[in-house]
């Protein structure tokens, strides 16, 4: 028994080796619009995954990662974006595979490896980027048109917000342990700026440095917006003792939540100049 099981396995390594040295000959693909029809998507970014299913294409997904906010397809679940389950890709024989760099990683590596056909994502720094993004995928899905009307509705909508008559000035904290921040290399940054706000942090050379608490302090921002609730409790009870710094003393902790800032699309960026804007408003000045 137990010989026939390791036969088994040398078996199955020696198989998946040689299919391995057969497509890294033959390489990948990049999509490009009108490149051939596309009817099976495994998105590797919940980002771009949010993408397909507001170009109303998400019965074209059957495969991606965790945690999609508004899919409720029954795509199969093929691990993270940091550690993707090629097998399990493979055998849903995409025609193109979704991967992003602003995701943190190179992951477009094994769909290149394996001779996958893909569409990546490059770095968004503001809804210009996002929406350039949108189109490319747009065109490859042929959705060209549906998208050029979505884009063009999500501006109207960031027209309509209203900014404040006094730019405040704020810190963004992704999270709280340990405090780190977005900067001007980030498209958070041009979330706030959108909203009408000032980023106290823009000119920090990475995009999510991380802070000193003596640096936030020091900062003197007019407010501080963490992006998840249990952290800005979490920094309330931190920061009690300093109520001497003006914006603890005013109270200017907020949170915007993670249903629509950790997600660069269109839609979610609207929405999240939306909700920034609305903190904005409850800010108190002395």
């Amino acid at each position: 028994m137990n010989k026939s099981i390791s036969g088994y396995n040398i078996f199955i390594v020696i198989f998946i080796a040689l299919l391995f040295l057969l497509f890294s000959v033959t390489g990948g693909s990049p999509a490009r619009p009108g490149s051939g029809s596309i009817k099976r998507v495994v998105s590797l970014s919940s980002s771009l995954t949010d993408q397909v299913n507001d170009l109303g294409a998400a019965d074209m997904l059957t495969g991606v990662t965790m945690f999609n906010p508004g899919y409720r397809g029954n795509a199969v679940v093929v691990g993270s974006y940091v550690r993707p389950d090629m097998e399990r890709i493979i055998a849903l024989r995409p025609d193109i595979v979704l991967v992003s760099d602003e995701d943190s990683i190179q992951n477009s590596g094994p769909a290149l490896y394996f001779g996958l056909r893909f569409f990546r994502s490059g770095r968004v720094f503001n809804f210009d980027d996002i929406c350039r993004g949108y189109m490319q995928l747009a065109g490859i899905l042929g959705r060209g048109e549906y998208g050029e009307q979505r884009v063009e509705l999500y501006r109207q909508r960031l027209e309509l917000v209203k900014r404040p008559l006094r730019a405040p000035r704020v810190v963004f904290l992704v999270s709280v342990k340990p405090l780190i921040t977005a900067s001007g290399s980030s498209y958070i940054n041009s979330i706030i700026e959108s909203a009408g706000g000032i980023n106290v942090f823009k000119n920090e050379k990475s995009a999510y440095p991380i802070l000193g608490l003596e640096s936030l302090l020091l900062a003197d921002p007019d407010a501080v917006i963490t992006m998840m609730e249990g952290d800005r409790d979490f920094l309330v009870t931190r920061l009690k003792d300093y109520s001497r710094v003006r914006f603890i003393r005013n109270n200017n902790i907020f949170s915007s939540g993670d249903g629509s800032i950790p997600y660069y699309t269109p839609g979610r960026y609207v929405e999240a100049v939306e909700t920034i804007s609305l903190l904005f408003a409850g800010i108190k000045y002395e």
